[in-house]
């Protein structure tokens, strides 16, 4: 997959909606129901900055370089630009994209 990033305030970082992401996410909210990933939007306003936090640690993690932000540190600088940039990517990777056209 190609590397993926975002602006973060004037950092250009990388995001990684990988599995260790997801973990770290639901880990963090106390379940390990991806049910609630299944659908991108049904996603609740509070899972959103949590979940960009743990994709932007992974992403980070995969380059090499330390990273420790968190979601009280993205609600200080994100606003619905940094949102809507991350949504597209963690909706892209959720839901890939099909091949081959439609079936008859």
């Amino acid at each position: 997959m190609a590397r993926q990033t975002i602006m973060v305030g004037d950092v250009e970082m990388c995001v990684a909606c990988n599995m260790n992401a997801l973990m770290d996410f639901l880990q963090e909210r106390g379940t390990d129901d991806f049910s609630a990933l299944a659908d991108v939007s049904k996603l609740k306003p509070s899972d959103m900055l949590p979940l960009m936090a743990a994709c932007l640690r992974e992403g980070e993690r995969l380059e090499g370089r330390e990273c420790t932000i968190t979601a009280k540190d993205l609600g200080a600088i994100a606003d619905f630009g940094l949102l809507n940039s991350f949504m597209e990517i963690f909706g892209k990777t959720m839901v890939p994209a099909v091949s081959g056209g439609e079936k008859k």
